[in-house]
């Protein structure tokens, strides 16, 4: 059974982050202000984890949004042909990202970057992305570990 308690930010909308056993997993925001409002509250969720551990729990994004991440992260062809922009023709990143979004979908473009991705092995995935997952499996060890006991 898990504890799914939400927080709602006086900003925003819920986030809710699942505590299992006393263990946080993990929280990823975009890097806009409104990601920098949701990272402070998941933060402030975890009153008594240490400084140094915080980051483990929370990651933010160096972009304002996920796309504009995976973009300057080495899928800006992906958004490029998915925007079905002609090649050879510049277009700048927030162009391809909006046309790319208007021709598919967020959800359609994130499954289009994940199988690109797949098709490029482990070194396609960005070290940041990585090590939250990295993180994110450490923790389930844990917490698998915790229960075994």
């Amino acid at each position: 059974m898990r504890d799914t308690r939400t927080t709602r930010h006086h900003n925003g909308p819920n986030i809710a982050l699942y505590p299992t056993y006393g263990h946080w997993l993990a929280c990823l925001t975009d890097g806009d202000a409104a990601g920098q409002k949701y990272a402070a509250s998941a933060r402030n969720m975890i009153p008594d984890a240490p400084v140094e551990t915080v980051p483990r729990f929370v990651t933010q994004l160096p972009s304002p949004d996920m796309e504009h991440f995976q973009y300057k992260a080495g899928f800006s062809d992906v958004y490029h042909r998915m925007a079905r922009l002609p090649s050879g023709v510049p277009a700048s990143m927030r162009k391809a990202i909006t046309k790319a979004i208007h021709q598919e979908s967020k959800p359609g473009l994130a499954i289009t970057v994940a199988s690109d991705a797949a098709e490029r092995r482990r070194n396609a995935i960005s070290s940041l992305l990585r090590q939250m997952f990295t993180e994110v499996l450490q923790q389930a060890e844990l917490n698998s570990d915790e229960k075994d006991l």
